[in-house]
């Protein structure tokens, strides 16, 4: 059985690869967990008939949480430097933090 952590990280793995799937790209789930890199967004080809970059993607750090303290319109959530700092690298794919919010009832979540 999985842990409660471990069913958060698939679902949100989940959500990403229908959204990628609805609009055309691939989703795909690196073998190594290397740069906090969980998840790579990618598409083969141009985007449209006047786009400069080929086969373009993005890497994506996932986190998830039932708690998240929310101000106006900001979003504080705490992360390991050693994945704020990942992210922040300068590298050739952009990488990105996405933040699943989960209900604090389990049972609300599907």
């Amino acid at each position: 059985m999985l842990t409660e952590n471990q069913i958060k990280e698939e679902l949100s793995v989940a959500y990403i690869h229908a959204i990628a799937a609805k609009v055309g790209f691939s989703c795909e789930r690196p073998k190594i967990d290397m740069d906090s890199v969980d998840v790579e967004i990618k598409s083969h080809g141009y985007l449209t008939h006047d786009s400069t970059i080929y086969s373009p993607e993005i890497k994506l750090q996932l986190k998830s949480t039932s708690c998240i303290n929310m101000i106006c319109d900001n979003i504080h959530f705490s992360l390991p430097i050693n994945n704020y700092n990942d992210l922040r690298f300068n590298s050739m794919t952009p990488r990105l933090l996405v933040i699943f919010l989960f209900p604090l009832n389990k049972e609300e979540c599907i």
